[in-house]
């Protein structure tokens, strides 16, 4: 008997010791790590992109105010850029701006007419009552027009080639009647399809300005009592403020197409502002790690854009073992 008492107060002393162990162990572990807080990203989110704020600024050029009054909601117009649009020189925004002038006069109830030369060829098949396929794309230059813009871009090198054996140079009398011959051909095919509408008003843009401009105000200032809360931020931390301004700056003629009156001209404008992000110094940041961090934010926001993705088939392509490429 006194042998089992014995022995159960070892178990219980033995039990008591391994509780101990254990609530010591528990006590000794680390504590939770903190809620991670939210720290900007190399890449802004996509309504943070200059693409936004510049669409937006474009779609509120107010058209519709300059051609009122100056044009009947019966007559027909298009839209066009008064500087050569094949010139390479010029940059996509006036594709932009064209597609909302149209937009926004197409709304105000005008007739507006297409003259988009990939969209006109398209259209050329269906002007007859059967589509024909045959004609998608064959619509040449006048005769007229091809051999000014030659002799016009290389001289009349164009016409007369020095390099030529004198038996093989183009006479002018030749000249006529290859002239001849491709205008008649031209006087023939042109009928076939071409039964689109002419247009009574010309609306001529110039591009002046479009872009954005991008301002940063930085200031370091003692934490509120909200960033204080969240425990993240220094005590007293450096924010940067970035701010875009965003201008839209056309020259607009509004032309009778028939007489070439010019029926009004004038600026048309339209400028927006907007607080993109405000970048904040955390705790644990030095002034010169939390600028690196704020800078590379800030370059990635002003060359932004997105990238189309192109799938690649397998049957057609292979799959990315076979190229060579990560999964």
């Amino acid at each position: 008997m006194k042998r089992f008492v014995i022995l159960s107060c070892l178990a219980m002393l033995s039990f008591t010791l391994i509780l101990g162990c254990e609530t010591t162990e528990q006590a000794a572990s680390p504590p939770p790590a903190p809620v991670s807080r939210e720290i900007s990203q190399a890449m802004p989110p996509f309504e943070q992109e200059d693409a936004i704020i510049l669409d937006d600024t474009v779609a509120e050029l107010k058209i519709a105010d300059m051609v009122d009054q100056k044009v009947k909601k019966t007559e027909k117009l298009i839209v066009v850029s008064m500087e050569d649009i094949e010139n390479k020189t010029q940059s996509n925004f006036n594709y932009l701006v064209e597609d909302h002038l149209i937009s926004n006069l197409v709304s105000d109830g005008y007739h507006v007419l297409e003259r988009d030369e990939n969209l006109i060829i398209r259209a050329v098949p269906e002007q007859d009552s059967a589509y024909q396929r045959s004609l998608l794309g064959q619509l040449p230059a006048p005769p007229s027009v091809v051999l000014m813009d030659g002799i016009e871009r290389e001289g009349l090198e164009y016409v007369f080639k020095n390099d030529m054996p004198k038996d093989e140079k183009v006479n002018l009398p030749d000249l006529i009647t290859f002239y001849n011959q491709l205008k008649s051909d031209y006087q023939a095919l042109e009928p076939m399809f071409n039964h689109m509408e002419s247009a009574d008003v010309i609306v001529s843009y110039r591009l002046l300005e479009m872009g954005i401009r991008t301002q940063v105000n930085k200031r370091q200032e003692p934490a509120t009592a909200e960033m204080k809360a969240k425990g993240i931020y220094a005590d007293t931390p450096w924010t940067w403020n970035v701010n875009r301004e965003c201008l839209a700056r056309l020259f607009v003629r509004v032309m009778d197409s028939k007489s070439g009156e010019i029926r009004a001209a004038g600026l048309l404008q339209n400028m927006q502002s907007d607080k993109t992000v405000s970048l904040t110094q955390f705790k644990d940041e030095d002034d010169s790690t939390f600028d690196a961090r704020a800078s590379a934010y800030i370059a990635a926001l002003e060359k932004y854009h997105y990238s189309w993705f192109e799938q690649q088939l397998p049957n057609k392509n292979g799959n990315a073992e076979d190229k060579g490429q990560k999964k």
